[in-house]
């Protein structure tokens, strides 16, 4: 299978925003999947797809692991925190993995598009909330 130099230059491109945000504020392979589901990869939508999150989660070890030494040489990793989401991280990664080829590529696009959609609108309510609650309590008269 060839693919076209300027869909490899778009997946570099896309990889480095990607990185950048995974790195700095914990997001953004939340957007390479559904770009990555979208470029012209060859193949039959549901090994696309399977493609598309195949190569995310595979790049997401180096990533884990830059990101992962950065802060803790920073000294910003909860340790008994992190331990305890592995115990659920690793296991529920697992079952995604193995159950991924009995799924439907359609299903996965809804079901991830849904996340998307759902994750959005849930920052932007804590976001509004967050801004009301401020200017509630800056409007409030001081003491006396």
């Amino acid at each position: 299978m060839s693919v076209p130099g300027w869909v490899l230059g778009t997946a570099t491109g896309l990889g480095l925003v990607a990185g950048l945000l995974i790195g700095s504020i914990g997001v953004g392979g939340i957007i390479l999947v559904p770009i990555l589901l979208e470029l012209p990869l060859g193949g039959t939508e549901d090994s696309r797809v399977g493609t598309a999150v195949a190569s995310c989660m595979f790049s997401y070890i180096f990533v884990g692991l830059a990101g992962g030494w950065a802060y803790t040489r920073q000294q910003s990793v909860d340790w008994p925190s992190t331990a305890w989401l592995l115990l659920g991280v690793v296991p529920g990664g697992v079952a995604g993995a193995m159950a991924l080829p009995y799924i439907q590529a359609l299903g996965i696009k809804v079901l991830l598009y849904s996340l998307v959609l759902l994750s959005a609108i849930f920052s932007l309510y804590r976001t509004v909330k967050l801004y009301r609650s401020i200017q509630d309590s800056s409007s409030l008269p001081g003491p006396s």
